[in-house]
């Protein structure tokens, strides 16, 4: 019996042990039932395309592989910003931390676009990705990639479900202003950055008015809220959309 515990890469295990065993369980059971299948245990990582059409997968499904993975390396550096002992949690690494998770939104969003889509529909996007692979002489996944931009993939996801995404919508806005004007929200108490808590940071534009304490929190609470509510978004989705 396969577990990510003892059979993942090494940063699968070291994510396990920190936060998928505990906050995204799912991600194990979809690495179990489809992604053990379609790779070896050394060697090359995938099996060869002969070996897939015998048990009924195709090089997308390898695809797939890649963007769960990504999802998780993602949700590991944020992961490891938060709970860095090293020093306070300053204006530059918040940014860098909301936007990886950001990343592994977009990410995830492209996954579960792709599942969304029958199996005809899913042969006739392999082939379209063959003629744009063949046609730049580069390998299949950019074809894969390319055919998920020129549909809009991750933003398909994003517009089709709008009415489950309000905090993370409310994350992305955050991080946009973060990178637009984070160094005028920032606002340091007793040697710590504070931030406008997430949905207070329109009232933060400018240079005044002065912070009011009740609108900030420290970046480290800030940053939290943020990562809680995508784990718990990414968990409610793989147990609900993919296999598992």
């Amino acid at each position: 019996m396969y577990s990510l515990e003892k059979h993942g890469d090494p940063i699968e295990r070291r994510n396990h042990s920190r936060f998928l065993k505990s906050s995204f369980p799912s991600y194990e059971k979809y690495w179990l039932k489809e992604i053990i299948p379609i790779t070896n245990r050394s060697g090359t990582v995938f099996k060869s395309d002969s070996e897939l059409v015998s048990i009924g997968k195709t090089r997308l499904n390898c695809y797939f592989a890649q963007l769960h993975y990504s999802v998780q390396f993602h949700l590991g550096v944020s992961y490891g910003i938060l709970n860095s002992k090293d020093s306070p949690l300053e204006y530059t690494k918040l940014l860098f931390a909301m936007t990886t998770l950001l990343g592994a939104t977009d990410i995830a969003f492209e996954l579960l676009q792709w599942w969304t889509h029958t199996d005809a529909k899913r042969n006739e996007l392999i082939e379209e990705s063959k003629e744009i692979s063949a046609d730049k002489n580069l390998p299949l996944f950019f074809g894969f990639e390319s055919v998920s931009k020129k549909y809009g993939f991750s933003l398909a996801w994003r517009n089709a479900n709008q009415g489950n995404l309000t905090d993370l919508s409310k994350i992305r806005r955050y991080r946009d202003k973060l990178v637009h004007r984070g160094l005028r929200m920032v606002w340091i108490r007793s040697n710590q950055s504070w931030f406008p808590c997430i949905g207070e940071e329109d009232k933060y534009c400018e240079w005044d008015p002065p912070p009011q304490e009740t609108d900030y929190s420290p970046s480290t609470e800030i940053l939290k809220l943020a990562w809680d509510s995508t784990v718990g978004y990414l968990e409610r989705q793989w147990s609900i959309e993919l296999p598992r």
